[in-house]
């Protein structure tokens, strides 16, 4: 059978060297593209991780870097996610204004997304039911 898909190439002039380096090639850009979705997925459960234990510098550090991987790779469509992750983190912290804003970040950028209902409850819970001020602001 091997013997017939190279006497194939030949007739076509492709050479056993040519399709040998085209199948290496493409399986190494598939394993990479692969290893970095793995990576920002596993950046991703570190955040979350941090933030179940309360540790919302850790968790806001790994999102930083999860940020940084999405915008080199086509996974856009974590952003809004993280975004999310970022806002409770600042509410964690005491830093209501800076959630809100993150907040309505996300009801701007994604409006049709989960987490843009998710960010819109959340602003009228620190908000009190009013937008634009925060019980919580000085």
């Amino acid at each position: 059978m091997v013997k017939q898909a190279i006497s194939l190439w030949n007739r076509f002039g492709i050479r056993y060297r040519t399709v040998v380096l085209f199948f290496l090639l493409t399986t190494t850009g598939v394993l990479l593209v692969g290893c970095a979705s793995h990576r920002i997925n596993q950046e991703l459960d570190f955040a979350y991780q941090h933030y179940d234990n309360g540790n919302c510098v850790g968790a806001l550090h790994s999102l930083s870097r999860v940020d940084r991987m999405i915008r080199s790779q086509p996974r856009r469509f974590l952003q809004p996610e993280v975004s999310m992750l970022r806002g409770l983190c600042l509410e964690r912290q005491g830093l209501y204004m800076d959630a809100i804003e993150t907040y309505r970040f996300i009801q701007q950028t994604y409006p049709q997304s989960e987490y843009a209902y998710r960010a819109k409850a959340r602003i009228r819970v620190l908000t009190g039911g009013k937008v634009g001020r925060s019980p919580y602001a000085k």
